[in-house]
């Protein structure tokens, strides 16, 4: 599924630091080593193909599936899938060893589950990377998983009553974890909705997911273009512009959520969704600063929420809570109507 070409409902395109794939991360076949801690009921890596490693096993727990691996990597050009058995709703996947997760190729899970990834030690998704889910992807660098005080999924233990199924959930972070990053260079898609959480998040790729997308980092760095729109529901074709833009129709009222200490968008980046009631809502500890155009003068960094021509409705709201708000060198915060409807507010804090 590497497609440049999707029907999505929601849309985000993600800042660029240059050269994130170094040989050195580049890996010749799938490198998946699931780890002791799960007992007998320890993943499984088997082959379905010459492309394609599909994950089983694991610890389930009503409609919650636990995996738990020393190494888990997708090759460029081949694909990992993770098994979705009959009434399996979530599907836990974590890294207790001492290295990044390198996504190269495609992730996906065979069903409408959802996916959550778990490194402390980094996540890296290449230029070529892809995700196949139906459902909502997480990707977070936390350490452990916590829901009312207790530690739903440990990094270590065997013990049964650990592995909770309740979610939504809170993270909590280790010493090394809370610096980690998620950098993304890649095409990334989900179904429902799409949330990144870690120390550092950097992105240069396109995030796609039919509902919301979620950033959460100490500090975020975004250029060369971040778009969010959501096409009809009769389903409306992206393409990826050399530009680095999405273009597509509204449908839904899906969001952009980012919370930093620091949020830089330049060289380009932009925040947009061009559905009726898409809010961009932003929530900076610090400095919140849109600096630049891009590859061309027409693509400006900042946040921008578009009713479409044709669309009737509202266009988004935009709400920046900062300390610091810079908007430099042709950058630009706006809410544009161009369909029958107003444009939404503005609001800087």
């Amino acid at each position: 599924m590497n497609s440049r070409r999707r029907t999505l409902a929601f849309a985000l395109v993600l800042g660029s630091l240059g050269a994130l794939c170094p040989t050195s991360a580049i890996i010749a076949q799938n490198n998946i080593i699931p780890d002791d801690t799960l007992g007998a009921e320890s993943s499984q890596v088997n082959g379905l193909d010459a492309t394609t490693d599909l994950i089983e096993g694991g610890a389930l727990r009503d409609t919650t599936l636990f995996h738990s691996f020393q190494e888990l990597n997708v090759a460029e050009g081949l694909a990992v899938y993770f098994n979705n058995p009959t009434n399996v709703d979530n599907i836990f996947s974590r890294v207790t060893g001492v290295n990044s997760s390198n996504i190269l190729g495609t992730l996906g899970v065979r069903g409408a589950a959802n996916l959550f990834l778990i490194n402390p030690n980094g996540i890296l998704f290449g230029p070529e990377a892809d995700l196949d889910i139906q459902g909502s992807f997480l990707a977070t660098t936390a350490s452990t998983i916590n829901r009312n005080g207790n530690n739903i999924f440990p990094p270590s233990s065997q013990d049964d009553s650990p592995l909770l199924v309740s979610v939504p959930m809170g993270l909590q972070y280790g010493p090394s974890s809370s610096t980690a990053t998620i950098d993304n260079s890649g095409l990334l898609s989900a179904g429902q909705d799409l949330t990144f959480i870690a120390g550092q998040i950097n992105s240069s790729g396109l995030l796609l997911a039919n509902n919301n997308i979620r950033l959460s980092a100490n500090n975020i760095d975004l250029s060369n273009s971040i778009d969010s729109s959501a096409p009809s529901d009769e389903g409306t074709a992206f393409d990826l512009l050399e530009s680095g833009v999405a273009s597509g129709r509204a449908g839904n009222d899906g969001t952009i959520e980012i919370s930093a200490t620091n949020l830089s968008v330049k060289d380009g980046a932009q925040l947009l969704t061009q559905s009726g009631g898409g809010d961009i809502v932003l929530d900076i500890v610090e400095t919140a600063r849109f600096d630049g155009v891009g590859r061309s003068s027409d693509i400006l960094s900042g946040a921008f929420s578009e009713l479409p021509s044709g669309e009737t409705g509202t266009a988004g709201n935009i709400s920046v809570n900062a300390a610091t708000v810079e908007v430099l060198n042709g950058a630009q915060l706006a809410s544009i109507s161009a369909g029958t409807g107003d444009s939404g507010n503005v609001l800087i804090n």
